[in-house]
């Protein structure tokens, strides 16, 4: 594009003159002819519709009396008729249930069934359906398609008669134009050369000669007086030219001294505007992810509000239908796949909020399969592995721990477009205090993920963890940043290397604990998991106080916790529920348990509720429910008096196991 501009203001005037004129005379004409074809063919178009019409409405008035009795001999022969008209394609005659009576078919096929009227066109065909009347009722429909090639030859021809027209008036519009041009280029074309020549002999005593009488006269006449003028002051130079070189020298030094100083303010000022331009650049980049963060917090909490409803009542259905383990197992099927949607939310709620991880003890090499199954899926990377055959249990965050390993197993897998294999192994290490790792003394789970991919450079290595740091175009430098601190609020730590040979190395280690996994996975697959659980103990004179603002998980509430034995009250909001719990004590039909829900918009939460409470009852047995699952109050709900804590969204089993717990302390 800039070669053609180059090229275009290198021509002489004369050529730029007829360039335009004919481009300005070329787009005109072709414009109009366009215009001429264009209403010619949208008037041949709105001719054959209006024949089109009006040619079904005589075929339905002929066929009335055959559309009435169903007599398809006496369509057939009305639709032969059309065999006159060479450009129809085909015909067809409907009853007014849609069904063909009679059809005719030069080509193409008409349609098996009609009910409604239609005009409608393609590149080939004029289609039309009009109904058929007697008495104010459509008795049925009149289908007709013209052949539309024989308009399309002749806009063609029209076409090109058209613009041979115009062609033939572009090349006599061409000559005229040549000539007048001819006639305004050549003064200015003598200006021109006469400019070349003294700028190439400095001769100023050249004068130009006067070729026309128009504006070009009086240019040539400026030019003339600039030249006089000129030529004095190329006298008067001459003689203060001696003088010259010593001012120059003088002035020379003081710009010099002045520059200096210019260009040290300059870099200070640099300095100052480069870490202001910085400074901005953070926020904004803070700020659009506190605005990002705060959407996906509110969609992962609706979601899980909705996603509790559905789990709930799928596996309150499941513990009720123990005499039919076909429709069960398809609903421990469902139940699975929410509850891994509800690790989905868990991973947008991590992003969106961060917050203290919410521990438990968990066996580490399933969260490792489960994160190498999610981020290798549709993927060229195959991965092996090779863990320690000793069990790895630690204090973690499931969803978070299989946040870190995505995010590290993504890097890898974009760092080999081409394919390749991630090696990913365990071992069980001990650390001593002295351990450059800055590590707490102990036993710790390190899990080493290798790549061969193209590693990375020495330059940016210790950089990597920072914040927004990224070497891809689309990043935003959050991956390795989050997996770095939800490591190390884990107690552990994680590094990188990359080897001469190519690829990276992550290492991560995380302390590991005494502590008892819950095991659960073999209920979840059995034939008693969704069975109706035993009574507990007390559980038939024990009240529950649900307090939650969506109307769906009260009712789930209410059906699961009578399910159970319980009696249940459930309450839209913590003011209500305060109230409730104390005319409750008030009455001697005090509750036994409270469930609250952390968040309640417009209203009194679960955390403001339960301060109240425990005010009121220090003894009081209370429960926090949240679709934030990331809360503060989640990780830590003991430092803030409540007996347990449970996610949303949660299953039948869950609630009971967890009410079992807190109502037998």
């Amino acid at each position: 594009m800039n070669n053609s501009i180059f090229s275009f203001r290198s021509l002489s005037i004369r050529i730029k003159l007829i360039i335009s004129v004919m481009l300005t005379i070329a787009l005109s004409l072709s414009s109009a002819g366009a215009l001429f074809v264009y209403n010619e063919y949208h008037s041949m178009r709105e001719s054959l519709s209006n024949e089109a019409t009006a040619l079904a409405d005589t075929v339905g008035g002929v066929s009335s009396a055959a559309i009435t009795f169903g007599d398809q001999k006496t369509a057939n022969e009305i639709l032969s008729s059309l065999s006159l008209h060479t450009n129809i394609n085909n015909a067809a005659i409907f009853s007014a249930d849609g069904k063909r009576l009679g059809v005719y078919e030069k080509s193409g096929k008409s349609p098996l069934n009609l009910k409604v009227e239609m005009n409608s066109s393609n590149s080939n065909a004029l289609e039309v359906s009009r109904a058929v009347s007697v008495s104010g009722e459509k008795i049925g429909f009149v289908y007709i398609s013209y052949n539309l090639q024989y308009m399309k030859s002749r806009i063609i021809n029209f076409a090109i008669l058209v613009f041979s027209v115009l062609f033939i008036a572009f090349i006599g519009t061409f000559w005229v134009a040549s000539h007048f041009i001819n006639l305004i280029s050549r003064p200015i074309k003598h200006l021109s050369d006469l400019s070349k020549e003294i700028s190439e002999s400095h001769d100023y005593s050249i004068r130009a000669e006067k070729l026309a009488d128009d504006e070009t006269a009086q240019l040539t006449e400026c030019i003339n007086n600039m030249l006089s003028q000129i030529q004095i002051r190329d006298e008067n130079l001459l003689i203060h030219q001696n003088n010259l070189e010593d001012l120059v020298a003088q002035r020379t030094n003081e710009l010099r001294n002045k520059n200096f100083e210019l260009l040290n303010e300059i870099k200070e000022r640099i300095k100052s505007e480069e870490a202001r331009k910085l400074i901005e650049e953070e926020l904004l980049k803070s700020r659009k992810l506190e605005s990002l963060g705060v959407m996906a917090g509110g969609i992962a909490h609706n979601f899980n509000n909705i996603l509790t409803g559905v789990v709930g009542f799928i596996s309150l259905s499941a513990t009720k239908l123990n005499d039919r383990p076909d429709i069960k197992a398809y609903l421990q099927k469902a139940e699975t796949s929410c509850m891994r949607a509800k690790e989905l939310t868990r991973q947008m709620l991590t992003f969106a909020r961060g917050g203290d991880p919410v521990k438990k003890a968990a066996l580490i090499h399933p969260l490792i399969n489960e994160a190498i199954d999610m981020s290798m899926a549709g993927s060229k990377v195959k991965c092996r592995t090779n863990f320690t055959t000793k069990p790895a249990i630690a204090e973690v965050d499931p969803s978070q721990i299989i946040q870190v390993l995505n995010n590290l197993l993504i890097n890898s897998i974009q760092a080999m477009p081409d394919g390749g294999f991630v090696d990913v192994s365990s071992e069980i290490v001990s650390i001593n205090a002295d351990s450059p790792l800055n590590l707490n003394k102990g036993d710790y789970i390190k899990i080493l993920l290798q790549d061969q991919g193209g590693g990375i450079s020495d330059k940016i290595i210790h950089q990597i963890f920072d914040p927004y740091f990224t070497t891809k175009f689309t990043g935003t430098g959050l991956g390795l940043s989050s997996s770095y601190s939800i490591i190390k609020k884990h107690c552990g730590t994680i590094t990188a290397e990359s080897p001469d040979g190519g690829g990276a190395i992550f290492t991560i280690y995380i302390p590991l604990s005494s502590a008892t996994p819950p095991n659960t996975a073999h209920l979840e697959n059995s034939e008693t998991a969704h069975e109706l659980p035993a009574t507990i103990s007390g559980s038939s004179k024990s009240r529950i106080l649900l307090m939650d603002d969506e109307d769906c998980i009260r009712e789930l509430g209410e059906e699961m916790l009578t399910t159970m034995g319980y009696d249940i009250t459930a309450l839209p909001d913590g003011k209500s529920a305060v109230e409730e719990y104390k005319k409750g004590k008030e009455s001697g039909n005090e509750y036994s348990l409270v469930i609250l829900d952390l968040t309640v918009p417009g209203g009194m939460g679960g955390e403001v509720a339960a301060k109240l409470i425990l005010d009121y009852d220090s003894k009081a047995n209370l429960i926090v429910s949240s679709g934030y699952a990331n809360e503060p109050i989640m990780a830590n709900y003991a430092q803030f008096g409540f007996k347990g804590v449970i996610a949303k969204p949660y299953s039948f089993k869950e609630l009971h196991n967890l009410l079992k717990e807190v109502l037998n302390k």
